[in-house]
């Protein structure tokens, strides 16, 4: 082997194992969101605490995850939800008080004059729908759709959200804003609850447009994932299953969050809690200029950002990560000023150089 290639063999790896040591500085800086020794992962979807996938892992079984390792990946389903369909997918899991599941669709189809209908109902407690960011949508002409509360300590079934989609011009358009679809806001919050889809009753009997339109769906979603398409009144996949929002807290108001030091849960320092919407109960965030999980025991952790995007002088001043919680510009020496864009800058500091004349009898002495 030459000079030459042993060289560019040394270089190479060289390169390798600069690129190996910064890999294994990234995993080692990772900072974990499960407790110790607990899986921090199901499939693709991250569970952090108090969020778990046993009791051991999780702050209790409210917050218990069920990890379906028969699907591939496996898939994390809410434990302590209860369903006359099916489990629930959890899609995402935020340390806000904020976690992603999926919902299916409810439907009323005149099959081959056989009618097929199919209701959803679920128990998220002690979670709730969020009322700020999900909407009720209702496909179909002449279709309505209903959520229903059940209320378990009340015998009665009431309703609390419901649209109705009219077919009253002679072609869909293509906007959901009544007619063949229409969209309304969630606004309660809802814990267990039924959604159904059905024929609008002032039109029932209008045979020629079910025969020609023969299904209506109903179903909840994010706002803003679903956008109205003319083909989904005919060619809409009834198996669909759309992201819904649901709030979770801890405690049951916001005044409980520091009542009882052994119970307040924003274990880390530099951490703060925050009032869950309507001041239902509580949760936590780490404090600004750091990152991680602020329920676990040093979880929040300083983020360097000499290491990202930063306000200091590009080739001027130097970044310094302090502190904590923040980080400084430091101008060269001989300049002042705080090294940022949009501060003060780095400017050459003003030397005030003196002439000083002593007079001495006959003598002038100039310095």
């Amino acid at each position: 082997m030459g000079v030459h290639s042993k060289k560019l063999l040394q270089a190479q790896m060289l390169q390798l194992l600069v690129l190996l040591v910064a890999l294994l500085i990234a995993a080692t800086t990772t900072l974990p969101l499960s407790k110790p020794g607990c899986p921090g992962m199901c499939g693709h979807v991250e569970i952090p605490f108090p969020f778990g996938t046993n009791k051991t892992c999780s702050l209790n079984t409210s917050f218990l995850i069920t990890c379906n390792h028969t699907f591939s990946p496996p898939i994390p389903f809410l434990a302590n939800s209860s369903s006359s369909s099916r489990p629930v997918p959890v899609l995402d899991i935020s340390l806000d008080g904020k976690l992603q599941i999926s919902l299916p669709v409810a439907t009323y189809c005149l099959n081959k004059r056989t009618l097929v209908t199919r209701s959803q109902e679920f128990s998220l407690a002690p979670f709730h729908l969020s009322s700020k960011q999900n909407k009720l949508i209702v496909l179909g002409a002449d279709a309505a759709g209903l959520v229903y509360n059940n209320d378990e300590y009340s015998d009665i079934l009431y309703s609390t959200v419901a649209c109705v989609s009219l077919s009253t011009e002679p072609t869909p358009i293509e906007t959901c804003s009544g007619t063949f679809c229409c969209e309304t806001p969630i606004q309660q919050r809802l814990s267990n609850f039924l959604y159904i889809s059905f024929v609008n009753i002032f039109n029932e009997n209008d045979t020629n447009k079910l025969q020609s339109y023969p299904c209506r769906y109903t179903f909840l979603v994010k706002d803003g994932v679903y956008n109205f398409n003319i083909s989904d009144l005919l060619n809409f996949n009834s198996t669909s299953t759309f992201p819904v929002v649901v709030d979770w807290a801890l405690g049951n108001t916001c005044q409980d969050a520091k009542k009882n030091a052994s119970s307040y849960m924003c274990k880390s320092n530099y951490s703060e809690y925050h009032c869950a919407e309507g001041g239902h109960g509580y949760y936590c965030k780490c404090s600004i200029g750091f990152q991680g999980n602020p329920y676990l025991p040093g979880g929040c952790q300083d983020i360097n950002e000499c290491e990202g995007s930063n306000d200091c002088l590009k080739g001027t001043s130097t970044c310094t990560n302090s502190p904590p919680g923040s980080y400084s510009c430091l101008c060269p020496k001989g300049y002042e000023g705080d090294g940022k864009n949009n501060g003060t800058g780095c400017s050459p500091k003003f030397r005030n150089n003196r002439i000083i004349i002593i007079a001495l009898s006959e003598y002038i002495i100039v310095c």
